[in-house]
């Protein structure tokens, strides 16, 4: 598959139309009515939260401390809006029911005229990407370790215990890069 420049700049033309438009149709009342339907309440704040590569997202506050995420799909970003929005729901609730995986609890999902929408009640946990985060440390801390063996800066080993290796540098990793000294 080749890469199309010209779609490419369409579909950022697309998306920085849609999230203008967006921006113009007070999203945190939006998000607010959009959560309360979702979840009766009072007294509803919100904020925009993040924005990620395909979706904008609100965090919206209820005055008893409930806390809601409202993430808009983002056109321009994908295909398919509506058919992604309502996929992913239903595999956050599969996930909920049948896996250990901590997923949030999914409250509503549905479209307006600017986005389809999914609402989630907002739980503060690790991040899902932690363990990635600490595998590309991990990964970072092996090829600086590679990078000492070819320079053959070390000249002498310790013997190989877990509990005297920091930088999250596993015994297995320190066996691969000085296994020829």
């Amino acid at each position: 598959m080749h890469f199309d420049s010209v779609a490419q700049r369409e579909q950022q033309r697309n998306f920085m139309v849609w999230f203008q438009r967006l921006l113009q149709s007070e999203p945190e009342q939006i998000a607010c009515q959009i959560s309360g339907k979702h979840r009766p309440g009072n007294r509803l704040i919100a904020v925009r939260w993040k924005t990620g590569g395909y979706r904008v997202t609100y965090r919206v506050t209820y005055d008893d401390g409930f806390q809601a995420i409202v993430r808009f799909a983002a056109l321009g970003r994908s295909l398919h809006l509506t058919e992604k929005v309502e996929n992913e729901a239903i595999v956050l609730q599969y996930l909920r029911k049948r896996t250990k995986i901590r997923v949030r609890r999914l409250l509503g999902v549905g479209k307006i005229a600017l986005a389809p929408y999914i609402v989630e009640e907002s739980v503060e946990q690790d991040l899902a990407s932690g363990p990635f985060m600490d595998s590309r440390i991990e990964l970072q801390n092996f090829q600086f370790l590679l990078t000492l063996k070819s320079a053959q800066s070390a000249t002498t080993l310790l013997p190989c215990n877990e509990n005297s290796l920091s930088f999250g540098i596993t015994c297995h990793m320190n066996q691969i890069a000085f296994s020829s000294y």
